[in-house]
C-alpha cells in the first residue's frame, strides 16, 4: 500500500439510525433483493462504498437482516431452507476465516523463538 494511499472509512451503523429502518422497510414482504435493486431503488449509486453501507446495515440488525450471495432478505421472512442454507454459508466464511488465522499464526510465530518473560511464559 502507497503512503499516501487513502484509508477506507470503518462503517459502524447504529441500528437506531433512519437508514437502518430504512433498509427493513425495503425488504419487508420483497423476499431476497441485491445491493444493486436496493441502491437503485434508493437513488443512490452503485459503487463499493455503497455496498459496504449496505453489509454494515446488515451486520447492524442484530440478526434481522441477512446478507449473502443472493442478497439481503429479512431473516423472520425466511424459509426453513433458505435459512439453513444462509446460516452454513456464513459458517463456512467463518471456518476459512479461522483457518486463515490459524496458517498465519503458523508462519508468524515460527519466524523467530519466543522468549520468557514477554508476558506470554
Amino acid at each position: 500500500m502507497k503512503d499516501n494511499q487513502p484509508l477506507l472509512p470503518l462503517f459502524r451503523i447504529d441500528p437506531k439510525s433512519a437508514n437502518f429502518s430504512f433498509m427493513i422497510e425495503l425488504l419487508k414482504g420483497n423476499g431476497w433483493r441485491t445491493a444493486a435493486d436496493l441502491l437503485k431503488a434508493i437513488g443512490a449509486p452503485d459503487n463499493d462504498t455503497n455496498r459496504r453501507s449496505l453489509r454494515a446495515l446488515a451486520e447492524a440488525s442484530g440478526g434481522l437482516i441477512a446478507g449473502g450471495q443472493q442478497g439481503y432478505k429479512l431473516v423472520e421472512e425466511m424459509t426453513a431452507e433458505e435459512y439453513n442454507r444462509y446460516r452454513n454459508w456464513m459458517k463456512s466464511q467463518a471456518d476459512r476465516m479461522t483457518g486463515r488465522i490459524l496458517a498465519s499464526d503458523k508462519v508468524f510465530y515460527r519466524r523467530q523463538p519466543i522468549a520468557a518473560g514477554n508476558g506470554i511464559l
